[in-house]
C-alpha cells in the first residue's frame, strides 16, 4: 500500500447510488429538514475524484450543515473505496450501522437516540481508504512482522458537546465537520465548506497549487463579515470535542478536558462574532497556551479576508516556537559560516550553500535537513528513469547519492572512510516513511517502529526492512554498515529527526553525539474548524520507546516528547568544527 494504513458481521447490502441533481431548498425530508446540494471539488493530486455535488441538510433556522454518511463517502469515492460497505438501519432502536465487509472487517454505528458514534476499532476509519496516487510512500521499505494489542471499540459522545445526530432519507446525518474529522482527517485529507461549496485538500501536499487552492477554499461571501452567534457556539463546541479526543498531548500537559481550558476571557473571545477577536483568541489558545511545535496555526476563519494569515512572529508564536526558531536560524548561520561555500549569483551578489557531504580525515559528514518523499513526477523522468533532481525531493535518493559520493571520494583520494556522521542539527522532521528509508542505509537489521493510539489505547509494533540497492530483495546485505555511524543531534532535531535519534540509540544502529534532541513524539493532525480556521495539532498517534512493548500497554507516558540524550555530549560550538568533531569521535572509541 502506498499510504500505510495501520468480527464476522451479518450484512444487508445497500447500493451506493449517484447523487441527484442540485435543488436549492424547498425539499422537506423526515423531521422538517430542508436540503440543498453544493458542489464538491477535490484539489488533491493523491486521490482521483471527479467533481460532484453533496446534498446538505439543515434544521430550520440553523447554520449547521448535516450530510448523510453514505452521501459523504460516495462524494469522496476516490478517497474511499465504498464497494465493500454495507448498511443496516434500525429505526426502532435509532441506530444506523455501516459495515466494511471487505478484508478489514469493521463496524461503524451512529445512534441518533443517544447522539453517539461508535466503531468496532479506530482503524475502521482507515480500512477503506485508497492508496495514494501520486506519491509512493512505501516504495523502498517493507514490513517484516507486525504485532498489535487488541483494539477495543471506541465511542465518540457528540451529545456531550452539543451535537445531534439526525436521521433522514434512510441514513444517519452528521454535522459535516464531524464527518470530516472522523472519516477524512485521520488520512491527512480534509473537506472544507465555505458556505457556498465544498473543497477537498490533502494536507501532505506542499506545492504552490496547494496554497493557491487553500486561498480559493477560503473565498466566499463570509469574507469580511461578522459570524453568526450560532457559528461561534458550534465552533467552540467542536473545538472542545476535537481536542478532547484527538489532541495527543492532553495527558502529557495534565489536561482532563478542554472545557477546563477554554474558559473565562478566552472563551468569551472565541465566542466573539468579530473575526479579529476570535482569530486573536486562536493565537492565545494554540500558540501561547498549548505552546508546542507540532501545534501551529495555518489559516484564520473564513470570516477574515480570503488571503488573511496569522501573525505568528515574536510572542504571538509562543515561547517554544520563538526559542526553537531562534536556535534553528543560529545553527543554520553557524553551519554556513563554518562549512559553507560562497557562490556568485547573476546579479553580482553571493549566496552560501552547504555541501551535502564533506570530509575530514577518515570521517564523512552528511547534512540531512529534512525527511521527504517525492512524488513520482518529481522522482522519475518521462522515460521512467530516476531523475538527476530526485535527491532534491526524496530522502532515499538523497542518501543514495551521498553514499555514492563517499565511495567516489575513497576511490579518488585513496582515503578509507571509517566514520559517517548523519548531521540532523537543523533537521526539523518530516515524513516517517523517509526517515525509515534513511535508517536503511545504516543497517540491514529490522528497524523497529512502535506506535500507539491514545483514542483506542491500541499499540502497534512493526519491523521494517529497506531495499537500499533497489533490487527488490529486502533481506539481502545492501546497507552501508561497513562504516561506523553517528547521528549528530541538537534541540532542533525534532519530530521524525527525534524519532530517528531515538531508534538508533535504542538499537545501537548508530552512536548519538551532540546535544539532546528536540522531542516531538506525536504525528501531525490537521484540524479544520466549522468557521474554516485550520491548524496543525499533535495527534493521538504517538511513537514510544521499545520498553513500552514489554509492558504490552500504553501507560499514559509520552516517552520521547522531551528528546533523547546523546551517547557522546558535544557542545554546539563544535558542531561544525570538523576537526573537533572527529577528535571527539576518536576519543570515544
Amino acid at each position: 500500500m502506498k499510504k500505510k494504513i495501520i468480527c464476522a458481521i451479518l450484512a444487508l447490502a445497500l447500493c451506493f447510488t449517484a447523487l441527484a441533481a442540485c435543488a436549492d431548498g424547498g425539499d422537506t425530508p423526515d423531521g422538517g429538514l430542508t436540503k440543498t446540494a453544493y458542489t464538491f471539488s477535490n484539489r488533491s493530486q493523491e486521490y482521483i475524484m471527479e467533481d460532484t455535488s453533496l446534498t446538505t441538510y439543515y434544521k430550520d433556522g440553523s447554520c449547521v450543515p448535516y450530510v448523510g454518511v453514505e452521501d459523504f463517502l460516495e462524494a469522496l469515492s476516490g478517497l474511499f473505496d465504498t464497494s465493500h460497505l454495507q448498511s443496516i438501519v434500525s429505526e426502532e432502536e435509532g441506530k444506523y450501522t455501516l459495515i466494511n465487509a471487505g478484508e478489514s472487517l469493521g463496524v461503524f454505528c451512529a445512534d441518533w437516540e443517544e447522539d453517539t458514534v461508535s466503531v468496532s476499532d479506530f482503524s475502521f476509519f482507515f480500512s477503506f481508504v485508497y492508496d495514494t496516487a501520486a506519491t509512493d510512500f512505501t516504495a523502498h521499505y517493507d514490513g517484516l512482522t507486525y504485532w498489535s494489542t487488541p483494539s477495543p471499540a471506541v465511542t465518540f459522545d457528540l451529545g456531550a458537546y452539543g451535537f445531534d445526530i439526525l436521521y433522514a432519507d434512510g441514513q444517519a446525518l452528521l454535522p459535516v465537520w464531524i464527518a470530516n474529522l472522523l472519516f477524512c482527517a485521520p488520512s491527512i485529507y480534509n473537506v472544507y465548506f465555505n458556505g457556498e461549496e465544498y473543497f477537498g485538500l490533502d494536507q501532505s501536499d506542499n506545492t504552490t497549487a496547494f496554497y493557491e487552492d487553500r486561498v480559493e477554499t477560503r473565498t466566499s461571501f463570509w469574507n469580511g463579515q461578522q459570524s453568526s452567534q450560532e457559528m461561534r457556539e458550534v465552533t467552540v463546541n467542536f473545538l472542545e470535542f476535537a481536542l478532547d479526543y484527538f489532541y495527543g498531548l492532553k495527558g502529557y500537559k495534565g489536561i482532563e478536558t478542554f472545557k477546563d481550558v477554554i474558559t473565562g476571557e478566552l472563551r468569551k473571545e472565541l465566542l466573539s462574532t468579530d473575526p479579529a477577536v476570535h482569530n486573536a483568541a486562536y493565537i492565545k489558545l494554540f500558540q501561547q497556551t498549548l505552546n508546542e511545535l507540532h501545534t501551529s496555526l495555518i489559516s484564520p476563519s473564513f470570516y477574515a479576508a480570503a488571503d488573511a494569515a496569522f501573525d505568528l512572529s515574536g510572542e504571538n508564536g509562543g515561547t517554544v516556537m520563538r526559542d526553537f526558531s531562534a536556535l534553528y536560524y543560529q545553527l543554520l548561520a553557524d553551519m554556513r559560516a563554518s562549512v559553507g561555500n560562497s557562490e556568485p549569483l547573476p546579479d553580482g551578489s553571493t549566496t552560501t550553500s552547504v555541501p551535502a557531504v564533506r570530509f575530514e580525515g577518515d570521517t564523512a559528514v552528511i547534512v540531512l535537513s529534512g525527511f521527504t518523499v517525492g512524488t513520482d513526477e518529481q522522482i522519475y523522468d518521462e522515460d521512467g528513469t530516476v531523475s538527476e533532481n530526485a535527491p532534491q525531493y526524496d530522502t532515499f535518493y538523497f542518501m543514495l547519492r551521498a553514499m555514492q559520493s563517499i565511495e567516489e571520494y575513497e576511490q579518488t583520494s585513496g582515503t578509507t572512510i571509517q566514520n559517517v556522521v548523519l548531521d540532523l542539527t537543523v533537521n526539523t522532521g518530516g515524513s516517517i516513511a523517509a526517515m525509515i528509508n534513511a535508517l536503511g542505509f545504516m543497517t540491514d537489521k529490522p528497524i523497529p517502529y512502535l506506535s500507539g493510539n491514545l483514542i483506542s489505547g491500541e499499540m502497534n509494533l512493526e519491523y521494517m526492512l529497506v531495499d537500499t540497492d533497489g533490487d527488490g530483495d529486502y533481506r539481502d546485505a545492501d546497507a552501508y554498515d561497513m562504516y561506523d555511524w553517528y547521528v549528530l543531534s541538537s534541540p532542533v532535531s525534532f519530530s521524525a529527526a527525534n524519532l530517528l535519534t531515538t531508534i538508533v540509540k535504542e538499537t545501537g544502529f548508530a552512536t548519538v553525539i551532540g546535544e539532546q534532541s528536540g522531542g516531538g513524539t506525536c504525528s501531525v493532525f490537521t484540524l479544520v474548524l466549522p468557521d474554516g480556521m485550520t491548524t496543525n495539532i499533535s495527534s493521538a498517534n504517538l511513537v514510544f520507546l521499545s520498553s513500552v512493548y514489554e509492558q504490552g500497554v500504553i501507560t499514559g507516558g509520552n516517552f520521547v516528547e522531551s528528546g533523547v540524550t546523546p551517547d557522546i555530549p558535544l557542545g554546539r560550538e563544535y558542531f561544525y568544527d570538523d576537526a573537533a568533531l572527529v577528535a571527539t569521535i576518536h576519543a570515544a572509541k
